[in-house]
C-alpha cells in the first residue's frame, strides 16, 4: 500500500515552524538575505557579519526576543533592567502596582484587567 499523507515527510519540514512561513535554518535565511538586503548578504559571505542569524537579524527578518530565567526577584529585576533599560522597567512597574494594588475579588469575577484584549478570568462564554 502506497504512503498516505500530504507529502510533507518529516524529513523535509525543516525546522519546527510552519513550512508555509519557511524556517530558521541557515539556507532558508541565507536565500532572505540574497533576496531581501543583498547588502548584508555580501557583508556576510566577506566575513563582515559573525553569522547568518546576526544578518537575519540586522536584516529584519529575525526579531530576537530577550528570554530570562524567573526566579528571584532582585536577579530578574537586575536582568530586566539590563535588558529592556528603566523606561521600559519602570512601565512594568506602573502596570504590576496597578494588578497588585486590584482587589483580587475584581480580577475573578472579570471585571477589571488593564490589558489591550482583556483575560476575563473564571468567566466563561456559553
Amino acid at each position: 500500500m502506497a504512503g498516505t499523507g500530504n507529502g510533507r515527510a518529516k524529513e523535509d519540514q525543516g525546522d519546527m515552524i510552519t513550512l508555509k512561513r519557511g524556517t530558521t535554518g541557515a539556507a532558508y535565511l541565507q536565500a532572505r538575505l540574497r533576496r531581501d538586503a543583498p547588502e548584508l548578504a555580501d557583508a556576510l559571505n566577506r566575513g563582515e557579519i559573525k553569522s547568518v542569524r546576526a544578518a537575519a537579524i540586522e536584516a529584519g527578518i529575525i526579531i530576537p526576543f530577550p528570554s530570562i530565567q524567573i526566579k528571584e526577584p532582585l536577579p530578574t529585576a537586575q536582568k530586566l533592567l539590563a535588558k529592556k533599560g528603566q523606561e521600559w522597567c519602570l512601565q512594568l512597574l506602573e502596570e504590576l502596582s496597578e494588578l497588585v494594588l486590584l482587589d483580587p475579588a475584581s480580577l475573578v469575577k472579570g471585571n477589571y484587567f488593564p490589558l489591550a484584549n482583556p483575560i476575563r478570568l473564571g468567566h466563561h462564554d456559553e
